[in-house]
């Protein structure tokens, strides 16, 4: 189950409207990416089913959505689904705010399924750029997530020379996960 609350100052209903997609992330910010539904191999868009997709709120109303997931026999690890909650305003509420737009809010949902997953994954593409006065000008690397799991690092890099001095760190931030097959590059 999902909650909407509307905290609105239109003294008006407004309509807000949902589906659900698959996503994999964007490899350099690890933003989700819009796929089509059933178009990934850890589909959870594909299995979900919604008791309706749409719901009209009167100001400081709230809603559950209900949904129901159909997972196919023998699935297991991490399945997931992009939720994009759009809000359809009237001519008169788009009037109110002078411009014609769909506001819309994201819910990204991660379930792990069986107990067979595994979340695993590697680093690579290490690359240290090193300018002539022995500073580090630049630090990169790349994690793939190699499991059936995602995957959500933090923490830090140390990078130290060869007396063991540290010399750069690069932060790990847990920001968004990392799907499985997919990649994160970090600088």
């Amino acid at each position: 189950r999902l909650r909407l609350s509307r905290r609105q100052s239109w003294d008006q209903p407004i309509t807000v409207v949902w589906d659900a997609d698959d996503f994999s992330t964007d490899p350099e910010t690890g933003a989700p990416v819009r796929k089509p539904k059933g178009s990934t191999s850890r589909s959870a868009a594909a299995w979900m089913r919604f008791e309706t997709n749409q719901a009209k709120l009167s100001p400081n109303e709230r809603a559950i959505v209900k949904y129901y997931l159909d997972v196919p026999k023998g699935a297991s690890g991490g399945y997931y689904a992009l939720v994009t909650f759009r809000i359809i305003l009237t001519p008169e509420q788009q009037g109110t705010i002078g411009a014609s737009i769909q506001p819309a809010i994201v819910a990204k949902l991660l379930f792990s399924v069986g107990s067979k997953g595994k979340s695993l994954w590697k680093a690579h593409d290490l690359g240290v750029q090193i300018e002539p006065n022995t500073r580090i000008a630049e630090a990169h690397f790349t994690i793939r997530a190699e499991g059936s799991l995602h995957v959500e690092p933090e923490g830090l890099l140390r990078i130290k020379d060869a007396n063991g001095k540290e010399i750069r760190t690069v932060s790990i931030r847990k920001d968004y996960p990392i799907l499985p097959g997919c990649e994160r590059h970090y600088r």
